[in-house]
């Protein structure tokens, strides 16, 4: 009998020996496996890669960064000049677009862009009324103009010629460089309340680099054959085109020199201001045809008159 319960006991022992060196076992090859990047439930990525998240690892941007990231990444579509979503576009932060009427037009300039507060929160803004000024002897302003090739702009605001190099004004014995001129239906300035059909503008620069700029009032009558190679080359739509045709603005002009002046602005965004305007007391003449020309085109282009305040409007007296 005792040797049964010897043998018994010997038999206990070598069991209980036996599991535990199994479980020890099993143990280290868990380890040996882990150790060896053994894959446990969602740890591996749609693309093989071990996701950092698995391993309580914190990513390197906030995880709404990230979503931008990835969908910009995934969206094959978006072009690479716009930001990912919730930001704003390069274009949306450089340029604003604006136009003259709705939710971008004059009323709003001044709200589309900070560089444009110039429109809503200037003082000494164009355009303006024109009634009888101040009269003075302020001199006439001399002419330098010069034939140009006919490189012309649709800019999508108003048709522009982009005047070749040479064409000057003198204004109180400075120079000023044509760079461009360009076209207003109906005229931006009113005089004494009434607007006319056309209005247009000669853009200078002097070597300062400020700016005067000469208007000139467009009546519907006889035909103007000086606009004639410009009016043929209309682009209807937006871009440039340098022409082999030539013009010259000097044929253009009004006869008489005598002028309105005052300090005033940009009439297009960014409507900045300390511009020397000098609007001329006689207008040009073109034909019916030829303002239907440029309406089919832009029908209003105009930005509303201005307020004076407290600015001076000096009346040429000049013979």
């Amino acid at each position: 009998m005792r040797k049964i319960f010897f043998w018994m006991g010997i038999f206990l022992i070598v069991s209980n020996t036996s599991c535990a060196f199994a479980k020890l076992a099993h143990k280290k090859t868990e380890e040996k496996k882990s150790e060896h990047g053994a894959e446990t439930p969602h740890e591996k990525g749609e693309h093989g890669e071990v996701s950092a998240f698995a391993h309580n690892e914190k990513p390197s941007h906030s995880t709404e960064k990230q979503d931008e990231e990835i969908h910009y990444e995934k969206s094959p579509a978006t072009p690479h000049h716009e930001e990912p979503r919730h930001g704003k576009s390069k274009a949306t932060a450089h340029k604003a677009h604006w136009s003259y009427n709705g939710k971008t037009g004059p009323d709003q300039w001044g709200h589309l862009n900070p560089k444009y507060r110039a429109c809503s929160s200037g003082r000494e803004q164009s355009p303006i009324n024109i009634t009888h000024g101040k009269t003075k002897d302020i001199g006439n302003i001399r002419f330098y103009y010069k034939p140009s090739k006919l490189n012309v702009l649709n800019n999508g605001h108003t048709i522009q010629v982009e005047y070749d190099k040479g064409s000057s004004i003198r204004i109180d014995g400075e120079r000023y460089d044509l760079l461009q001129f360009h076209f207003h239906t109906p005229s931006e300035h009113t005089i004494e309340g009434s607007s006319y059909p056309m209005e247009l503008h000669l853009v200078h620069k002097n070597k300062k680099g400020d700016l005067a700029v000469v208007g000139v009032m467009m009546v519907v009558g006889k035909h103007n054959s000086a606009f004639e190679s410009l009016w043929e080359n209309l682009p209807a739509k937006e871009g440039k085109e340098n022409l082999a045709e030539k013009i010259n603005v000097a044929g253009i002009l009004p006869p008489g020199e005598r002028t309105f002046r005052y300090t005033g602005s940009l009439t297009t965004p960014p409507c900045s201001e300390g511009v020397k305007w000098n609007v001329l007391l006689s207008p040009i003449s073109i034909s019916n045809e030829q303002l239907l020309a440029f309406q089919d085109l832009f029908k209003n282009n105009s930005r509303p008159v201005q307020k004076l305040g407290k600015r001076v409007l000096w009346e040429d007296t000049t013979p």
